[in-house]
């Protein structure tokens, strides 16, 4: 209810960004018990704050994502699939595209985003040298990509989340943005969220 909303936020009404993905991660069990009417209240408003201002930030992305993933996979459960036959080689652009999103949001300039982008795209073995991918809008990226990533095999979905993590590891240090992206990549393509014991900044 809207009162117990105001009674969270008043006891915790500066949440640290740190907090918020535990956090959702914490309620995703709850959610997963609710029926599609409830889940699809609750994606409506997730839509509505994270377009309220205009910009939609990774995290109100990566809210959006998980609920409407959950609601339909609730309502179709015959369609959901772990994996698919497809190889990394039949879509390496694709892969490399996510790779680049997650160097330039990880990253402040562009040295060392593309410095992640080496890093993670030596994982998959493109065998050649071509420049990072220009990426106009991260989120219309993903949504165009990650559809057919996880059509992957699942030999090959193990290379791409390796190389992801090569990514956000570049500079041993991993931003609050990096792990709420990884999050969306490996919630999408039905993976889990690898551990990743370094220093988070």
């Amino acid at each position: 209810s809207e009162a117990r909303v105001r009674g969270l936020l008043s006891a915790a009404p500066q949440l640290a960004r740190e907090q918020r993905l535990p956090l959702l991660e914490i309620a995703i069990p709850e959610l997963k018990r609710r029926p599609p009417d409830h889940v699809n209240k609750v994606l409506a408003t997730v839509k509505a704050l994270s377009e309220a201002d205009g910009q939609t930030d990774v995290f109100e992305y990566l809210m959006a994502k998980i609920i409407a993933q959950h609601l339909w996979e609730s309502v179709n459960p015959q369609r959901v699939r772990l994996s698919g036959k497809k190889s990394l080689s039949q879509v390496i652009e694709k892969a490399r595209q996510v790779v680049a999103v997650l160097a330039l949001q990880g990253n402040r300039d562009k040295a060392g985003a593309e410095s992640a982008y080496r890093a993670g795209s030596t994982i998959l073995n493109t065998g050649d040298s071509s420049p990072m991918p220009e990426i106009p809008d991260w989120k219309e990226t993903l949504d165009a990509n990650l559809s057919a990533l996880d059509q992957l095999k699942p030999s090959d979905k193990e290379t791409l989340v390796k190389a992801l993590v090569a990514t956000v590891m570049a500079d041993e240090k991993i931003a609050v943005t990096e792990m709420e992206l990884l999050r969306v990549v490996c919630l999408v393509i039905h993976v889990p969220l690898p551990m990743i014991g370094v220093a988070q900044s």
